[in-house]
């Protein structure tokens, strides 16, 4: 269950479309305050020299009806920070799992070497 609204509303989904490392789509399926409809997708792409880009799209409705044109506006702005944040985290998580990966590499080939630069013959 995703929450915003500093963890007031939360809305839970289901999957409506996956492919890994791709796409992931989602439909709201519970009744929070405030929304009538919430749907949203995010779409990976890796580019071929290097770096990837996400693409995050989402789409709702504003309940009551009556109040639409002023909560759609407050509540767009609201999910576009929450959105940002949890784009950042995620950002900041894969660069670290790279960095980790890079670092380990870095110590086994650094382990495998002998003193004069040749291949470490050593049983593992």
């Amino acid at each position: 269950m995703g929450k915003f609204f500093w963890g007031l509303i939360g809305i839970e989904t289901r999957y409506v479309s996956f492919t890994p490392d791709s796409l992931a789509a989602v439909e709201m399926i519970n009744a929070p305050p405030f929304f009538a409809e919430f749907a949203a997708s995010i779409r990976h792409v890796d580019h071929e020299v290097g770096g990837s880009t996400l693409t995050y799209k989402l789409r709702f409705v504003a309940k009551p009806r009556c109040l639409r044109w002023l909560l759609h506006p407050i509540m767009l702005r609201l999910l576009r920070y929450e959105t940002q944040k949890r784009l950042k985290a995620l950002s900041d998580y894969l660069q670290r799992r790279e960095w980790e990966a890079k670092t380990e590499t870095a110590r086994w080939v650094g382990d495998r070497w002998g003193q004069n630069g040749n291949i470490d013959s050593r049983d593992d």
